[in-house]
């Protein structure tokens, strides 16, 4: 498929319904003048193709009506390209999230992310705006997208094309569950199909039945069972030592229980609470234990799983989070990779929470003195990256972009995947790491939209 590089322009309002294009963009697309259908996302009409007075091949020239209709944007730079009889224009790159707006401008954590993927999408030539369910009626789409205005960039809700790509982007269950959301989030599906990529959180137990159900990846799991009775899972907490608690719908290590038994036989508990303080306590048997913690667990589904004896850096637990994400080859690669580690007396290494990041190859080199030792872990983590996410698409049939692999070293040398994260966390700044890769991380997603918009 040729896809022609171009740039939007409007015409003298006399003229009505007409499309001008250049006698090479013509023959490039290897139509003639005359009349033709042509798309821009959801919406399409019927314009004139006609020469222009001058020939000029990266220009787009359109009727202020057919610009109007079709929802474009003056001096917008896109692609023109052509899926059988029909001209396409675009591609139309959505992002569905919790657009949180104050003064006319998009607030809150992820109004910098935003701000970050549309700057970047204008750079790939495509049609890129933010939506929520709000946005969304029955005979409208409307989107914020970003544009300069005074020398600064603003946010602007105006008329948008119904998307070809949608990037999901919401980051809290809560704001997911609720019934607009779902609605417009069904809708969108069954519109697009696998052009809606990362369509939803992670269920750790059930990421562990897909990767148990497998196996290239069975051999890397921690045991884990789903907390459903006091007496088995008091089994469990006698067999293995120390144990996690996780809710199975949770995220940045809140509510996860560790749970060890001391040198006298009694269990003692630390909870991860919302501000990172610490709850704990000690009982005398499993049951009890889990007895007193059953008021907090019974509110939401947990699953208890085997403590690894991992490898510490500097006297302090750490994993090992890796980026993946689809290219424009539609392949996955791995964007970035690198160790977080926990702050002292912590039972997590979120970085949300406090920990630190370092560079696996520093930290490596600090634990295993031997280079053949870190170059034998490297390949096994390596390993891991190529064949999670396309087992779990695999299984799961669903279709992801981007996830978050969350891997531990034990003392052994062995690698575990601790976690898979459906919605990692990617900051649009760096303190410490490659600011290149951070932009990688961001354009990734782009990429691989322009891959399911059909442009290669």
């Amino acid at each position: 498929m040729k896809t022609i590089p171009i740039t939007v322009t409007s015409v003298s309002s006399e003229h009505r319904g007409y499309l001008f294009l250049s006698k090479t963009v013509c023959n490039q697309l290897g139509i003639r003048p005359g009349q033709h259908e042509i798309q821009c996302g959801g919406v399409h009409l019927s314009v004139r193709v006609a020469y222009p007075m001058h020939e000029n091949s990266s220009i787009c020239t359109f009727s202020p009506d057919v610009i109007e209709s079709l929802a474009l944007l003056e001096d917008s730079r896109l692609f023109l390209y052509k899926t059988g009889e029909m001209l396409r224009i675009g591609p139309v790159f959505a992002i569905f999230a919790n657009v949180r707006v104050k003064n006319g401008e998009i607030a809150g954590q992820q109004g910098p992310i935003f701000e970050h993927l549309l700057s970047l999408a204008t750079e790939e030539r495509m049609f890129a705006y933010v939506f929520g369910p709000q946005d969304v009626t029955s005979n409208k789409l409307q989107g914020y997208i970003l544009h300069k205005a005074n020398g600064r960039r603003q946010w602007d809700l105006r008329s948008v094309p119904f998307p070809d790509v949608v990037y999901d982007q919401i980051i809290t269950r809560k704001f997911e569950n609720r019934p607009d959301v779902k609605a417009v989030k069904q809708q969108l599906l069954k519109r697009l199909g696998a052009a809606y990529f990362n369509p939803g959180f992670f269920d750790k137990a059930q990421v562990h039945q897909w990767l148990s159900a497998r196996d290239e990846t069975k051999g890397y799991l921690p045991a884990t069972i789903l907390h459903e009775d006091v007496k088995r899972t008091a089994v469990f907490l006698e067999r293995y030592n120390p144990v996690y608690l996780k809710p199975i719908n949770g995220s940045k290590g809140i509510g996860i229980i560790k749970l060890m038994r001391l040198a006298d036989g009694h269990f003692f508990y630390q909870i991860k609470g919302k501000q990172g303080i610490p709850v704990q306590g000690v009982q005398k048997s499993p049951a009890e234990v889990l007895r007193k913690l059953q008021p907090r667990m019974k509110k939401r589904a947990f699953l208890a799983q085997e403590g690894l004896q991992l490898k510490t850096y500097q006297g302090r637990p750490f994993d090992i989070r890796v980026l993946v994400q689809k290219d424009e080859t539609g392949a996955w690669k791995r964007t970035k990779m690198f160790c977080r580690i926990a702050q002292a007396g912590d039972i997590t290494s979120n970085l949300s929470t406090g920990g630190d990041a370092l560079a696996v190859a520093k930290v490596l080199r600090e634990i295993y003195p031997n280079p053949e030792q870190t170059r034998r872990i490297l390949r096994k983590i390596r390993k891991l990256v190529g064949t999670v996410p396309t087992v779990l698409e695999e299984v799961s049939g669903q279709q992801y972009g981007e996830i978050g692999l969350d891997i531990g070293i034990d003392t052994k040398g062995w690698v575990w995947i601790i976690e898979v994260n459906s919605k990692p966390w990617k900051k649009p700044f760096t303190e410490q790491g490659s600011m290149k890769l951070v932009l990688q991380s961001f354009r990734r997603p782009l990429l691989y939209g322009k891959y399911l918009a059909g442009i290669t």
